[in-house]
């Protein structure tokens, strides 16, 4: 099921409501699930990581970046 998600694009590293990831938020005994999600990780986009910063650094960006855009940024 992580490969499918991950071949159509999903974003490891999105969070939810709770502020967690998917590796955060699974059973801490799915050891398999946390190693495949792991590695699955490792390999981080560059849309992503530009995210992270933009959310990290507290941009204004509501005013600049299409509301698609906005909602990518605010989900990293």
């Amino acid at each position: 099921m992580i490969d499918l998600l991950c071949n159509a694009g999903a974003h490891l590293d999105y969070v939810n409501k709770k502020g967690q990831t998917p590796l955060e938020s699974i059973y801490p005994l799915k050891i398999s699930t946390i190693q495949c999600l792991k590695k699955r990780i490792d390999v981080i986009r560059l849309k992503c990581l530009c995210a992270r910063v933009i959310r990290h650094q507290q941009f204004s960006i509501e005013n600049i970046l299409s509301k698609s855009l906005v909602n990518f940024v605010q989900k990293h």
